[in-house]
């Protein structure tokens, strides 16, 4: 499965930290939306990649 943003894409010195607790790129953001998501992956053994191909354009991919 592949989820692609086209939006503004991700700077790489947020996308290292994308995946960690309570780190948030919106202002009154929380950081807890991609924590979960990253542990159930871990635990059922998914592999999970992460990539900003542009300026414009990021991909997250889950292979089952």
């Amino acid at each position: 499965m592949t989820i692609s943003d086209t939006e503004e894409g991700l700077p790489e010195a947020v996308a290292g930290q994308f995946f960690s607790p309570f780190f948030s790129t919106r202002r009154d953001g929380q950081g807890i939306g991609l924590t979960p998501v990253r542990e159930i992956l871990i635990n059922h053994g998914f592999e999970f990649s992460f990539l900003t191909i542009r300026e414009e354009e990021t991909v997250f991919t889950i292979k089952f």
